[in-house]
């Protein structure tokens, strides 16, 4: 089985991310560290699969309900806007 590698651009693009993130996760985060396919350190390269399952293994979040997001149909600030109306 081939593996896919990819390299700085692409990683960023997978995670919409700047390099220097990609650089701060694989440091501090456990996000896979780079190969260097070609001998003298130049173009690391991600292999794919390890990416993906990195991708997989991220703690799912709740997203907040509608009552904690500034505008929405509950909460602080529309009581606020209620009132001044």
């Amino acid at each position: 089985m081939t593996e896919t590698m990819l390299d700085y651009d692409a990683l960023c693009d997978k995670f919409r991310m700047s390099r220097g993130t990609i650089y701060k996760l694989v440091r501090q985060d456990g996000f896979p560290s780079p190969r260097c396919p070609i001998s003298g350190g130049r173009g690391i390269r991600w292999v794919e699969s390890e990416v993906d399952q990195y991708m997989r293994d991220l703690p799912v979040v709740d997203l907040p309900t509608e009552s904690d997001i500034p505008g929405g149909t509950g909460g602080k600030h529309n009581a606020k806007q209620k009132e001044a109306a």
